[in-house]
């Protein structure tokens, strides 16, 4: 991988832009070794741009070493902007593909996904049992930025989607429910 100084703030557009696409082909082409060197590199210095690319080879059929990298490096990620990058990809191949690694960024992140659940939502009720247990986890990390109407809104949404749900999940979503209960009960 040619590797390049991120810091790209002095550039114009049009060689930026440049640089960002020679970047993300080399993420998408080299190997594994040579991304995950690249990842250490960058680690404390790098633009937004790379992340949905990362996303990207999450979904592809690379080494467990690279994924568990990736998952490491946007999970240190702490712009509020890595969380709307999170959102379109789980949307974007949800139910499709196994979105655990981005369930595990989302929770290991701390971002605030409190803006966002109904995809979270999705996965709790929709996804198999070790998905629906992420989605669980950042739907309770995100609840104390809720406000009562907003947990009543999931509730009521809980119930309608409850046919839904596998029967090795019906506790699970039992839990939500108290959870939200107990949440909206402590706003009193």
């Amino acid at each position: 991988m040619r590797y390049f100084k991120l810091g790209m703030e002095n550039r114009d557009e049009k060689t930026v832009k440049e640089r960002q696409r020679m970047i993300v082909h080399s993420l998408m082409n080299d190997s594994d070794d040579k991304i995950i060197t690249f990842l250490h590199g960058v680690k404390e210095n790098y633009e937004l741009f790379i992340i949905e690319p990362l996303l990207d080879l999450l979904m592809t059929e690379r080494s467990l070493l690279l994924k568990k990298h990736i998952v490491e490096f946007i999970s240190n990620a702490k712009e509020k902007d890595v969380v709307s990058i999170l959102v379109k990809h789980l949307k974007k191949n949800f139910p499709h593909k196994n979105v655990g690694d981005m369930l595990t960024i989302c929770w290991q992140s701390r971002l605030d996904f409190s803006g966002s659940l109904d995809v979270f939502f999705e996965i709790l009720v929709d996804g198999d049992y070790q998905t629906s247990i992420e989605a669980f986890t950042v739907i309770e990390s995100a609840m104390m930025n809720l406000n009562r109407e907003e947990i009543e809104q999931r509730l009521d949404w809980l119930k309608i989607s409850s046919h839904r749900v596998i029967s090795n999940k019906q506790s699970l979503i039992h839990e939500m429910e108290n959870l939200l209960d107990r949440t909206r009960s402590e706003m009193l």
